[in-house]
Parts: C-alpha cells; structure tokens; sequence
C-alpha cells in the first residue's frame, strides 16, 4: 500500500485554474510473476476559487469543489531492474464531486463607501457522479527492499456529460505528484 500526495492541476471550465492538492492512497499488486501490476486507490480533493470583491482589493474564497475519486488502473514496467520501475497504463475512475457554488455575495462598505466592512454570501451546494478514463505513468526508485520513492503522472477525462456552470472539476484533470511506499 503507498500513499500519495500529488500537486493537481485543473482545467477544463471556463475559469483561470490554479494547482491544487490531490490526497492519494492507493494499493498496488503484481498479477502473478509478471511486469503488469493493478492499482486500486482512492483519492481527495479540496479546491476554492480566489475570487476578489470587485471594486475593493478584497479577495475571499468563493466557489468550491471536492472530489473523491476511486481507480482501478492496470499498468506496465517497461524496466527490467530490482531497483528502478517506469510504469505506464490506464484504468476508469468513479468521481464523486460536490460543488457549492456562491451566490448572494454581498458586502457592507465602512461611512463614507470608501472601505469594505464585510462579505456575506451563501453557496448553494450541488452533487454528481461521473466515470472517468484514466492514462497514468509512474517511476518509482527502490530506496530498500520495502520502501520506494517515485514520481507520478496522470492524466483523465470525464466519459459523460458534465454540467460547466455549476462543477468546478469537471473534463481534463491531470496531475503530477511525488509519492513514498512501502511494500507488504
């Protein structure tokens, strides 16, 4: 079993992205004696838009959006090493989001208009389920018989319609992460 922290970068809707952090825990296992290698995991991840108060210079987080996501991936090892590991393959995805979308944003001014007081809002929250296909790659470094070290890549896609307005991770997520394991 390995853990995995993964830097994740967004795109796919209509707003300027910015990385986030994707939570991994996935397990991996070789089938039978051979160089392929299925991986079950789960994942999370938590994003806000910095959105600014217009016309102050007052920014407050605004729409969010939380994935969870489960993988079953199948790769290969392009690597005939005790030590060294490239692996790339591919697998689908279940995604889970839930998006709470502000709305209502409103702001007290200080006498005078001059300064912003306060910022009230409330975010209407919604829910959808979506499969994903998924291309991954990994290399991984064998520090000791048990633990391994690696970088990690992926890239996956929504395979039925989403719904932009109101989804903040929806169509292209790709990451790009370090990840640390121990092997059983």
């Amino acid at each position: 079993m390995q853990f995995h922290l993964e830097a994740l970068y967004v795109k796919g809707d209509q707003r300027p992205q910015s990385p986030v952090l994707k939570y991994s825990l996935i397990y991996a296992r070789n089938l039978a004696d051979s160089r392929w290698l299925v991986e079950g995991g789960v994942s999370y991840t938590n994003r806000y838009v910095r959105e600014q108060f217009t016309p102050f210079q007052s920014f407050f987080s605004g729409d969010r959006s939380q994935l969870v996501a489960a993988d079953l991936t199948f790769m290969y090892n392009l690597l005939r090493s005790n030590r060294h590991a490239f692996r790339i393959g591919a697998g689908l995805s279940l995604w889970y989001t839930r998006d709470g979308v502000v709305e209502n944003l409103m702001g007290t001014t200080t006498v005078g208009g001059q300064q912003l007081a306060d910022i009230s809002f409330t975010r209407n929250y919604s829910h959808t389920y979506n499969l994903a296909l998924a291309l991954r790659s990994s290399y991984e470094y064998s520090l000791t018989s048990r633990v391994v070290v690696g970088v990690r890549a992926s890239t996956g896609g929504n395979m039925l319609p989403s719904n932009l307005l109101t989804s903040n991770l929806v169509g292209t997520l790709s990451t790009v992460g370090l990840s640390a394991g121990y092997r059983f």
